[in-house]
């Protein structure tokens, strides 16, 4: 196999997700390389088409971004809900409105449940943009 069509290879598998270790052993038995030579071509390979690995990953990154995005969004609302109708709760059984004391109190008669389920969402919701911006920043970038 010709150097082009090794690196064709390399890319392509590299963004079907393969392991590093499998395309080494591959080049290897294809090629007749040995490891270290092989191991050296699939990083050179990594670093300089990073952008057309990620661009074909592209399609797989948005709808996992959307579908987690999605899901801490409905988390934090859902949390949110629950917060609002424990405090709409205590309000019909007398308590005053909360303040920072009776939310506390809130908390802790009803557990940790929300308050984690908010934050859980939050993360989420972040990290699933962090990811968005680097595949929107190598689909953009030119190679």
């Amino acid at each position: 196999m010709q150097e082009n069509e090794l690196t064709t290879f390399v890319i392509e598998s590299l963004a079907g997700g393969e392991d590093p270790d499998d395309i080494i052993y591959a080049l290897c038995e294809k090629a007749g390389w040995t490891w270290p030579k092989a191991e050296a071509f699939v990083l050179e390979i990594q670093e300089m088409h990073q952008g057309q690995v990620v661009k074909k990953q592209f399609p797989l990154l948005l709808i996992t971004a959307a579908v987690t995005y999605a899901a801490g969004i409905g988390l934090m609302a859902y949390s949110l809900y629950s917060i609002l109708e424990r405090v709409r709760i205590h309000r019909i059984m007398g308590f005053p409105a909360p303040d920072v004391f009776s939310s506390i109190r809130l908390v802790l008669d009803f557990g940790f449940g929300p308050v984690i389920l908010f934050v859980t969402g939050a993360g989420m919701v972040v990290g699933s943009l962090i990811g968005m911006r680097d595949a929107w920043k190598s689909l953009l970038t030119r190679d």
